[in-house]
């Protein structure tokens, strides 16, 4: 993935205590247009790929959760272990989006650009996540 960023509605939501990533769903969607940043608060079917072909609107579900902390680099870190991925697939997406599907205010985690159009034709679309560790993980505080 190209350009990640944190959104501002999850760090905010930390100190709110609104998340919870022992227990909480999240779910992974993809996009396919600009507009999506730190700014971005919540889930929104704005430029989401379209349901069918192999997506279905809202996403997938976020698999093999794991945390840690790093002591040398003083980093706490949270990831997801399965790659999200999409079979039998015909999709065009520019973008991913980590939000909390358990809070039912859909709350945005992060915005995961794949620095240009990433597309499947009859096939399986993988969105490769980085290894879960603290210089690399998904979700890293530091």
């Amino acid at each position: 993935m190209a350009t990640t960023t944190l959104t501002d509605a999850f760090k905010q939501n930390c100190y709110l205590k609104t998340l919870d990533f022992a227990n909480d769903t999240f779910k992974w969607a993809l996009y396919n247009g600009s507009g999506h940043d730190s700014t971005q608060g919540v889930y929104t079917v704005t430029t989401e790929v379209p349901n069918g072909s192999g997506y279905t609107t809202a996403g997938v579900t976020a698999a093999g959760a794991a945390a840690g902390f790093d002591a040398g680099s003083s980093t706490a870190w949270y990831d997801w272990t399965t790659d999200p991925s999409w079979t039998s697939s015909t999709i065009d997406a520019t973008d991913m989006m980590l939000y909390d599907d358990t809070t039912g205010t859909n709350i945005s985690i992060g915005i995961y650009d794949f620095g240009g159009t990433r597309s499947t034709s009859s096939g399986t679309f993988n969105a490769i996540l980085p290894a879960a560790a603290a210089s690399t993980a998904i979700v890293r505080i530091a």
